[in-house]
């Protein structure tokens, strides 16, 4: 064979036998390079950009990311704890100090809104915490921690919220199906790993046959033991609930105590002020009817005194009326007897001529 032609041959082939390996290596590359490759800080960080529901449900692909979420989850608890008294120390210092005044506060209902979400937060705090503790599980219900930052910050973006069991709703269905169903589904199984693992008593007779008695009854006791520490927690979460809501409710009673004696007081001010002014009146009233009796009296004193001038003013004109006779009377004779003296002068002259 030609060596120029075996050459020709002999090329392609190393160049091929070069990109399969180029291949495999990166292939193996990407086969290493996957998510779970990846460190636990790193896959959490990626986790954090999914809601607290999905990371909840991302729990059954693996045990890495069960373990994963479960870190999440349990700071994800942590963080809307602090949010959420961070926002009840902000909303705190814009209230008033007198709890009688922040009833009729502008922020009254975001007051409410927020109590109502601690007494839920403690409710299951007291439900998951002593396991947590224990890490035999995590804060399962992640969709908790989503609806409470969506009330946290549903108050920071509004001024005028609706009332606390309208917001709340949703929060408390959730919640309260979550403990009903750990209490009810994951409790017992957490229960018998709380429990001491003891072997059960064996004895075998001389002909090798085992006693199985005493396993039977010592399981029996087991059960009677767990149903009755099962029967006492609920008992116990029931009064930690009920203890909870009557406070709650005696601390309402309290405030519309606080704001009934404070409405005894201004009404029992405004009374007051307003017997001093029925008092006041009462004296200006007399003064007016002094006053008035003295008008009185002036005005027969003054009817009187008129009677008594229209008298002499009658008596004036009668007077005037018989002086106005007699000079009328006086006048005619005069007039009478000037005409008589003139009438006897022309008398003589007429003689005379």
């Amino acid at each position: 064979m030609d060596p120029s032609v075996q050459g020709s041959e002999i090329v392609p082939s190393t160049s091929l036998s070069y990109e399969e390996t180029n291949d495999t290596d990166d292939n193996k590359v990407l086969e290493q390079l996957n998510l779970l490759s990846l460190p636990t800080e790193v896959v959490e960080i990626i986790l954090s950009n999914c809601s607290y529901s999905e990371i909840s449900e991302k729990r059954l692909v693996c045990k890495f990311f069960n373990q994963v979420c479960q870190n999440v989850l349990n700071q994800g608890l942590h963080q809307v704890m602090r949010y959420h008294n961070q926002c009840s120390r902000k909303l705190k210092a814009l209230l008033p100090r007198r709890e009688s005044e922040r009833r009729n506060h502008a922020l009254s209902r975001h007051c409410d809104i927020l109590s109502a979400i601690e007494t839920r937060m403690s409710l299951l705090s007291m439900t998951y915490s002593k396991y947590i503790d224990l890490r035999l599980c995590c804060f399962i219900p992640g969709k908790v921690i989503d609806e409470v930052y969506y009330v946290l910050r549903y108050l920071q973006s509004t001024e005028s919220p609706p009332r606390a069991h309208e917001l709340l709703q949703e929060l408390r269905d959730i919640s309260s199906m979550a403990m009903e169903h750990f209490d009810e589904k994951i409790v017992p199984g957490l229960k018998k790993s709380l429990l001491p693992r003891e072997s059960p008593v064996q004895t075998f007779s001389s002909s090798g046959v085992r006693m199985s008695g005493d396993s039977n009854s010592s399981d029996i006791g087991v059960d009677r033991y767990q149903q009755s520490i099962h029967k006492i927690q609920s008992k116990q979460r029931y009064t930690l609930t009920s203890v909870v809501m009557l406070k709650k409710e005696l601390q309402n009673c309290k405030t519309q105590l606080a704001e009934e004696r404070r409405k005894v007081e201004e009404q029992g001010r405004t009374v007051a002020q307003q017997g001093l002014l029925i008092a006041e009146l009462s004296t200006a009233n007399g003064v007016l009817e002094r006053k008035l009796l003295e008008q009185q009296s002036k005005q027969v004193q003054y009817d009187q005194m008129f009677e008594d001038l229209s008298a002499k003013v009658a008596m004036l004109d009668e007077r005037t009326g018989d002086d106005k006779d007699t000079c009328s009377r006086k006048r005619t004779h005069r007039e009478v007897q000037s005409t008589s003296s003139k009438s006897d002068m022309f008398a003589k002259k007429i003689r005379k001529k």
